[in-house]
């Protein structure tokens, strides 16, 4: 066996074990979030939930999985469109019922959105100050651009996110079916459709819903070209830097691509060669924003610079693992220089980290709680701009969605155990789970928020449909 072959060995392994390890946290993290409760009850509760969890993905209870897939798959599109479809409904009911009230972020998006339909131009005043590349430009300027051709309507981010849904569940669907079969797609489908966190999120102007979209389209495409040629490489890369211009982290992503080359047993020369490809179109359509924030700063400026104030406020003796609004020290002194306000927060954040490794792991610990602890976050932002945010109603569904997040953790866990042979041979499968781990190792250094986790939902709908499978898990190639 190959040096490389080991190596692609060890890093689907890797994948596998560690999305486990993460997943097995939610049974110790969530009971807290739903009420509060003493450390010991929270530890029995987690250790209960795990073993509950271990005990279902090791027995064999029969189920007429066979039949279903059966009636299934003479249905052929019709049962997945029909839910798409009730997925479609549920979302405008939902916002019918509680239309957008954009606050927070949300807010400030919209905002944004409206000043380039009306100015065709990019900029934020932030304390008195204008800064011109603090936010990546993506989702307000797509947001400006249609409402340049309808006007500045209310509906006009649900409809957009809307939209989003639709082409992520086929996504979905294709790749639950290609893995598992015409059942899985389905379950795949009504998870996502059904989705309280996602569906409640609908209405709001956030990058959670196109950003989601362009993670697992992304992976889709680049797994495509390994059959139906560079192209889809090409299109892997556009994909990736369009996501780049919505949240910059997104940059690193052709990384996964290629540790896919690595995994993908004996491909690799033509997974390096979609790799190159796939960073060549990310470059390209990155680099008009680049060249035009080096026009304005006259130094390289890849798509933003609010990544050290980030980086501090969540990383100083006062940061709380969620958003705070300053730090120990003032790094806002800087704002008359947003590059200078940039490298210093970096460089602040390092100095903490380094001079305080035993404060930094215990407060990624808890931005770790908070982005696996509970997945209320639609219902909590819908209500909220609407003062609903309290009261039995909301608790009631602020706790079912939670409740809803821990069963499709059951689900997870139990697919990724019983389909272990095919995520330890399986460059997708790694994949998969390896774009999920880098939102969690993400967020278990920058600020954290339970909204955060929502771009990996389309990954967990696919491995939480794999225990409804006909297929021997062994058998499955890529």
């Amino acid at each position: 066996m190959s040096i490389i072959d080991r190596l692609g060995i060890s890093l689907r392994y890797a994948a596998l074990l560690g999305f486990i390890l993460v997943g097995f946290t939610v049974f110790f993290f969530s009971p807290g979030e739903i009420k509060s409760l003493p450390l010991l009850v929270s530890i029995a509760l987690g250790l209960a939930g795990s073993a509950v969890t271990i005990a279902l993905a090791m027995a064999k209870i029969p189920l007429p999985l066979a039949r279903w897939e059966a009636v299934v798959s003479r249905q052929g599109g019709k049962v997945t469109g029909g839910i798409i479809a009730a997925g479609v409904l549920l979302r405008f009911g939902w916002v019918a019922v509680y239309p957008p009230v954009q606050i927070s972020n949300f807010e400030k998006y919209w905002k944004l959105a409206v000043q380039f339909m009306e100015t065709s131009r990019f900029y934020e005043v932030f304390q008195g100050h204008t800064v011109y590349a603090y936010r990546p430009p993506g989702y307000p300027v797509m947001l400006g651009l249609i409402m340049k051709v309808f006007g500045p309507h209310a509906w006009i981010p649900a409809v957009s996110n809307i939209i989003f849904y639709v082409i992520t569940s086929l996504i979905v669907i294709s790749l639950a079916r290609r893995i598992a079969g015409e059942l899985p797609a389905v379950i795949a489908a009504a998870l996502l459709a059904f989705w309280p966190c996602y569906f409640a999120f609908a209405g709001l102007s956030a990058t959670e819903y196109v950003f989601m979209l362009i993670m697992i389209s992304a992976i889709w495409a680049f797994h495509r070209a390994g059959e139906a040629g560079w192209p889809y490489a090409l299109l892997a890369g556009v994909l990736t830097g369009l996501g780049t211009l919505v949240r910059a982290n997104l940059m690193v992503f052709p990384f996964f691509f290629f540790l896919y080359a690595l995994m993908n047993r004996g491909r690799l020369g033509k997974g390096l060669q979609h790799t190159a490809i796939a960073i060549a179109a990310m470059v390209l359509v990155v680099l008009p924003w680049s060249m035009r924030n080096y026009s304005i700063f006259g130094e390289f400026v890849a798509v933003s610079t609010n990544g050290g104030s980030n980086l501090y406020r969540s990383n100083n003796p006062n940061a709380t693992g969620t958003y705070t609004e300053r730090g120990e020290r003032d790094l806002d002194q800087y704002l008359h220089d947003e590059l200078l306000w940039d490298e210093t927060g970096n460089a602040w954040a390092k100095e903490w980290i380094l001079g305080n490794p035993g404060d930094f792991l215990q407060l990624s610990a808890k931005k770790l709680r908070i982005f696996m602890g509970e997945d209320n976050t639609g219902v909590k932002w819908s209500m909220k701009g609407h003062d609903k945010n309290a009261g039995l109603l909301y608790e009631l569904l602020s706790a079912f969605s939670t409740v809803w997040w821990m069963g499709i953790w059951v689900l997870v866990l139990v697919g990724l155990i019983r389909w272990r042979d095919y995520f330890a041979g399986s460059a997708l499968g790694a994949t998969l789970l390896y774009s999920a781990l880098f939102l969690v190792v993400i967020h278990s250094v920058y600020e954290s928020q339970p909204r955060y986790h929502m771009p990996i939902m389309a990954v967990m709908a696919i491995v939480a449909s794999l225990p409804f499978s006909t297929r021997q898990p062994e058998e499955v190639k890529d």
